[in-house]
């Protein structure tokens, strides 16, 4: 095995706690540290606590308006950067979080995205290190990570 990393996954919406929680899981019991944020959104902070989660939240739904969900992820990132600053993370992994994609960049944290449709909307020159999608999908220019395409079977 390698040596154990610290791996941090932010959960921005509600189907990410139980997508997450095998993955969480697995990397733990193969020895790496898991630290969690999460954002105030939906029913996330339940599912957390259904599922024992141990999890710092930070920020919430914005609403609806556009230019809010905008300002909102950038808002949150600027309160993830400070709390993830110290936490000497090897890798940021979501599915879907722009303010996460922002923070590790900032940080210079190595990012995975996850996705599991083909209509993004990339961060103009901000991309994650690696996006794991399903194989279904097809290659597009939004789909141009720092590295590597990675491709799963299935949909979800």
């Amino acid at each position: 095995m390698n040596s154990p990393r610290r791996i941090w996954i932010d959960i921005d919406n509600s189907p990410h706690v139980p997508f997450f929680v095998p993955i969480i899981e697995e990397l733990q019991k193969i020895g790496h540290e898991v630290i969690l944020t999460a954002r105030d959104a939906y029913q996330v902070r339940e599912l957390l606590d259904l599922y024992r989660l141990h999890c710092k939240i930070v920020g919430r739904h914005y609403g609806k308006n556009q230019a809010a969900k905008i300002l909102g992820t950038c808002m949150r990132a600027a309160r993830l950067i400070p709390a993830m600053a110290n936490e000497k993370i090897d890798l940021a992994v979501s599915h879907g979080s722009r303010a996460q994609m922002l923070s590790g960049y900032v940080l210079r944290i190595p990012t995975v995205l996850i996705l599991d449709y083909e209509y993004i909307a990339m961060m103009g020159f901000i991309r994650p290190d690696w996006i794991f999608v399903p194989e279904i999908i097809p290659d597009s220019k939004e789909l141009n990570p720092k590295r590597e395409v990675l491709r799963y079977p299935g949909l979800k």
